[in-house]
């Protein structure tokens, strides 16, 4: 059985920028996109997601939430660039492929807190559609939430975790 690794935001952090980075780029043959900022919050409260917002929830020595959120017109950006043709922001096509790149992105989290010995499991991906939806959770111990922007795309998106460490 492998010892796990200290739990510290800042390993999150990594793993959601390393995880990110090489999904968008690889899968959308997007630049590399940079992260243009970064909130950490160990109280979190209740915060504001965009209109398009791909959603996995994680169990185990980690629990909690990992949100793609991003604006209508991004989601169809992406999935024009996944499909090669143009996607009607409100089509089904962006909702599969804002899913597809959100369960991508929370399986390399997922993996690489394994790796570090914090055992978990993912749900199923869901997408969350509407204007001001704001997010809350019971007992979280920490949010992290990172911008990034690709160059060519039509503005930003953001990965967000919440979520709380067991002990046990």
């Amino acid at each position: 059985m492998q010892t796990a690794t200290e739990f510290s935001t800042d390993l999150i952090d990594g793993f959601i920028d390393e995880v990110t980075l090489e999904v968008i780029s690889t899968m959308l043959d997007w630049e590399r996109p940079a992260a243009i900022s970064k909130k950490v919050s160990l109280a979190p409260e209740s915060f504001t997601i965009a209109e398009v917002n791909g959603s996995i929830g994680f169990g185990g020595r980690v629990t909690g939430t990992v949100f793609l959120s991003l604006s209508s017109e991004q989601a169809s950006a992406m999935a024009e660039s996944l499909i090669g043709q143009p996607v009607a922001a409100d089509a089904d096509e962006v909702l599969d492929v804002v899913s597809e790149l959100t369960n991508m992105i929370a399986g390399g989290i997922k993996t690489r807190l394994n790796d570090a010995g914090f055992a978990t499991v993912m749900t199923i991906p869901s997408v969350i559609r509407g204007p001001s939806i704001r997010v809350a959770g019971k007992d979280i111990q920490f949010r992290l939430e990172n911008e990034f922007e690709a160059a060519g795309s039509s503005g930003s998106f953001r990965v967000i975790m919440i979520g709380k460490v067991s002990n046990d």
